[in-house]
């Protein structure tokens, strides 16, 4: 199952578009309270999505944290409260469970290799 793994880089009501599609989806994983929590810590958004050829099939949020000479990559920021913002599966409610966990497995493989190559991060 091949999966393009995007940095997301249109307009915020989109992303939240994509946000209301999963029934993972959060208060947390929309764009306003993802960009706030960018501005009031001292952290980097980078917001990813899957495609399964031109479909999307996933949203990641990941928040970039610089401590001296490393680079820590988290979702959520940690100590923050936030109980959950990590990946939110899109449209799977139509798969069985067998093909929703293997979308599951291959898009966070996709997406771990990907960040790394474009955030090369220490921790994950």
């Amino acid at each position: 199952m091949a999966i393009n793994i995007e940095k997301f880089d249109e307009e915020a009501s989109q992303w939240d578009s994509l946000v209301s599609q999963s029934s993972e989806g959060t208060i947390f994983h929309t764009y306003g309270f993802l960009n706030a929590i960018e501005r009031s810590l001292d952290v980097t958004f980078h917001p990813y999505v899957g495609y399964k050829g031109q479909e999307p099939v996933a949203i990641l949020p990941l928040f970039e944290i610089k401590k001296g000479p490393f680079s820590l990559v988290y979702s959520p920021v940690p100590e923050t409260g936030i109980p959950y913002c990590g990946p939110a599966l899109l449209n799977y409610y139509k798969l069985n469970r067998r093909k929703r966990d293997q979308l599951s497995r291959s898009f966070i493989k996709q997406s771990i290799d990907d960040f790394c190559e474009d955030i090369n991060p220490h921790y994950i």
